[in-house]
């Protein structure tokens, strides 16, 4: 275990893994459980993205969160075991919700393997979040074995590359399964920022499982912009406003970005790889608050995460860092992120979620699966069942 834990908050957070996990099960879509009380629906295994308790309303989740759940439960399975409910028969349920959203539909070029936003019905993709429904199908062949499942990250992978991307292989923001790319169409000037390079961990995972060079040729595509994205903004002043498509470097949640180059650089250990990530993650460090949270919708559990990737990089390749200072703030910041769970509402849609959608986590108007995804992932790595899901490392082990 690389950072080290008292035995009490490693109680508390085997007891946060499990709240968490049964928080996506009391909320899922299933036979036994359905939702409105209609049996046969097309969202069976479907999660909930968001629940406001005050209002008692909700929406169904789209794609990247129902492979975020995957992912998260999937893990989380090997540790919680002795419970009423079963975290990898719930993942395993949600697989085939996620499943639908990909379109096979061979006779549409430009759509045929993409992964649609929010429903099967939607004619649309935001392609980053699709790539994470893509890592969801990676992670079940990584736990099943069932190729079924690599078949699918492969189509994806390919639409992704030509037809979600643009000529030099950078993911479009928004993407229409009839007109192709809608990113000029935009009211609002997008701005291509970091986020956008975290999507090329579906390359990178595709390349660790099949060994197929094409894959990292994809994804060396995304991070030579993303140095340069860092490199020019090395003596631009930090400003933690501004979210995904709005900011060229977004401070907080990076949709990571940042574990993407970390990834590249062990691939290739070229030292400038090395330079931009320690800069740019030193200076994250700067926008911290006095609690130990961070800025940006689940800022503190994707900056928590970085955190903890470039720890065991530190640790592997002995870099120079302040290792116990790393190591404490990670603890800190991953103790402030349990303040957001809600342990104490008898709602099932609110208990054991975190909330969310708040920079710093200063609201809790509503239980969001972003938070209480990150955060079951985080606290699975710490407790010691770590999760190659958001990471370059255990990609070897099956």
């Amino acid at each position: 275990m690389d950072v080290e834990l008292t035995p009490k908050t490693r109680e508390r957070l085997l007891e946060s893994i499990r709240l968490a996990c049964e928080w996506y099960v009391n909320c899922q879509n299933t036979k036994e459980h359905p939702w409105g009380g209609v049996h046969e629906s097309a969202d069976y295994g479907r999660y909930i993205y968001e629940y406001f308790p005050k209002r008692q309303w909700c929406r169904g989740m789209g794609v990247w969160g129902q492979a975020l759940a995957i992912m998260g439960l999937l893990t989380a399975s090997k540790i919680i075991r002795h419970e009423h409910f079963n975290c990898r028969q719930s993942a395993l349920t949600a697989s085939g919700y996620l499943r639908t959203l990909q379109v096979m539909d061979q006779s549409n070029p430009i759509a045929y393997g993409a992964l649609c936003e929010e429903s099967p019905q939607s004619r649309y993709s935001y392609p980053r979040d699709a790539a994470t429904g893509a890592m969801g199908f990676i992670a079940l062949y990584r736990e099943t074995g069932e190729e079924e499942w690599l078949h699918r990250a492969t189509l994806f992978a390919r639409w992704y590359h030509d037809y979600g991307s643009d000529k030099n292989g950078w993911p479009y923001c928004n993407y229409d399964f009839v007109k192709g790319s809608l990113d000029a169409e935009r009211d609002l000037p997008l701005v291509k920022g970091d986020w956008q390079a975290g999507g090329g961990l579906v390359y990178y995972y595709l390349y660790r499982v099949t060994g197929e060079k094409l894959w990292l040729d994809y994804f060396r595509q995304l991070i030579d912009p993303l140095l340069e994205m860092y490199e020019r903004n090395f003596n631009v002043p930090v400003v933690p406003a501004g979210f995904h498509g709005e900011v060229e470097i977004t401070y907080g949640n990076d949709d990571f970005a940042i574990i993407a180059l970390l990834a590249a650089y062990r691939q290739w250990h070229e030292p400038r790889m090395l330079a931009a990530l320690q800069t740019h993650i030193r200076r994250m460090w700067t926008i911290v608050d006095e609690d130990s949270s961070y800025p940006s919708l689940g800022g503190t559990f994707v900056c928590t995460i970085n955190n903890h990737e470039y720890l065991k990089l530190c640790l592997e390749e002995k870099l120079t860092e302040d290792i116990p200072a790393l190591k404490q703030r990670i603890v800190q910041s991953t103790l402030q992120g349990l303040t957001q769970q809600e342990t104490a509402s008898t709602d099932l849609r609110a208990y054991g979620g975190f909330y969310g959608q708040s920079s710093y986590g200063v609201s809790r108007d509503r239980i969001h699966h972003r938070s209480t995804g990150y955060a079951l992932i985080l606290n699975t790595r710490l407790v010691g069942e770590f999760t190659p899901y958001y990471s370059s490392w255990c990609w070897d082990k099956k």
